[in-house]
């Protein structure tokens, strides 16, 4: 399901009105454009560091100020919905980011965060061996009480976590198949034995249990916060 659905059934489902959304780190402005149609009677916009990239959301006529989250003061408390995908895991300082993104969000608005996540099945099997942990790229990789720590430090009274993701098992998989030394954990190759139905079966608990890699956070700003 594309995310601009999910996060617009997420805001439905909170009863948050979203009149202004800013997407942090938004890239080309794909998640905005997506948004616009989902929600054509609010206004998106984007933050967006890199010059190239802000020069094509403004191609796009895609209202973007180029700038990092930490420095864009003059959009304070401006969004009813903040969304930022993918950048967390980057953040040299991860609290004063967390921080950032805290002060754009209006009282009583929301946050929506996706990030590698510490539990993540693949990482935990792979270790150094995973493609994921990538310094000085990817650097930040919290646990699931580890977000919620570090949201509650940045503010945010209400946290939601889950973790939706699909890749762990063909991750650990294709990383087997190039290394047939690998010793996977018993209780997957126990599914790898038993087939298809076995290794979904696997995925799937491991969404339940919040332990894929893939990780969505859902924090909402209380009224009456700055």
């Amino acid at each position: 399901r594309p995310r601009a659905s999910r996060i617009l059934e997420i805001c439905k489902e909170r009863k948050i009105r979203v009149l202004h959304s800013i997407d942090v780190g938004a890239g080309t402005g794909l998640f905005i454009e997506e948004w616009k149609k989902l929600s054509p009677e609010s206004s998106a916009a984007g933050i967006e560091p890199g010059e190239a990239l802000a020069a094509v959301c403004r191609s796009k006529g895609i209202d973007i100020l180029q700038s990092t989250s930490e420095k864009a003061i003059e959009w304070k408390g401006r969004a009813e919905l903040v969304t930022c995908f993918e950048v967390f895991e980057h953040a040299p300082a991860p609290d004063e980011f967390l921080l950032s993104l805290f002060a754009l969000v209006k009282p009583g608005g929301l946050l929506v965060l996706t990030s590698l996540g510490a539990d993540g099945f693949d990482i935990r099997t792979l270790g150094a061996e995973s493609k994921s942990v990538s310094p000085p790229h990817h650097i930040n990789f919290l646990s699931v009480k580890g977000f919620e720590s570090a949201f509650a430090r940045a503010g945010f009274a209400e946290v939601e976590i889950f973790t939706p993701g699909k890749l762990d098992v063909d991750i650990v998989l294709n990383y087997m198949k190039l290394h047939p030394e690998f010793k996977a954990p018993e209780p997957f190759k126990k599914a790898v034995d038993e087939g298809e139905a076995a290794l979904k079966q696997f995925q799937q608990s491991l969404v339940e249990r919040k332990q894929s890699s893939h990780v969505w956070v859902v924090a909402k700003k209380q009224e009456g916060i700055l």
